[in-house]
């Protein structure tokens, strides 16, 4: 029974990862990374083409949050807020894990 289930699950990871290749946290960490540079389309080819438009709609929904800004070239940034964001989600995971043990 749990073999099966494991297969369903594994099954639904893998379709989920090729339907939905980022989301929005992946892109806020992803532009934490590179810093000041910014994120543009061209650093996203891992993703594949599905993945880069996604991206792009999600850089644009985060823009519209505050959480990005545009610079030229049609590179993004974090911004102040993002900046925040990301850190209150690692607050809340590092007491998450301290709640699990």
């Amino acid at each position: 029974m749990f073999a099966i289930l494991h297969h369903i699950i594994t099954a639904v990871r893998i379709l989920h990862n090729r339907m939905f290749p980022v989301d929005g946290i992946d892109l806020l960490m992803r532009l934490d990374l590179v810093g000041f540079e910014g994120l543009g389309a061209a650093d996203l080819a891992d993703l594949g083409p599905e993945g880069v438009a996604t991206a792009l709609l999600w850089l644009s929904a985060l823009c519209s949050e505050g959480l990005v800004e545009q610079m030229v070239e049609g590179r993004y940034c974090l911004t102040g807020r993002g900046h925040q964001a990301l850190s209150l989600m690692a607050q809340a995971a590092d007491k998450s894990a301290t709640l699990i043990l």
